[in-house]
């Protein structure tokens, strides 16, 4: 079971860490993963890359990411990468 279905069982959640929605984060992932394995043809592959794309992400310092107006925009960039 990915992460992704074990998580989206916790709908009632409404806040991570007074961060987005829980549900918006989730939709986040579906389509960088689904984007992920149109380009790289394996699910496990597009698991990998969506990992890699949150970990460059929050590797960011928040004075970097406030720089970025539209974060999936950048994400899907760093996913393609």
């Amino acid at each position: 079971m990915s992460q992704t279905t074990r998580l989206s069982g916790l709908s009632h959640v409404n806040r991570v860490d007074d961060g987005p929605p829980l549900a918006d984060l989730l939709d986040e992932r579906r389509h960088l993963v689904a984007l992920a394995h149109r380009m790289l043809g394996s699910a496990d592959d597009a698991e990998s890359a969506a990992d890699e794309c949150y970990r460059r992400w929050y590797a960011l310092s928040d004075r970097e990411r406030e720089r970025i107006p539209v974060p999936l925009e950048s994400e899907t960039f760093l996913a393609g990468r």
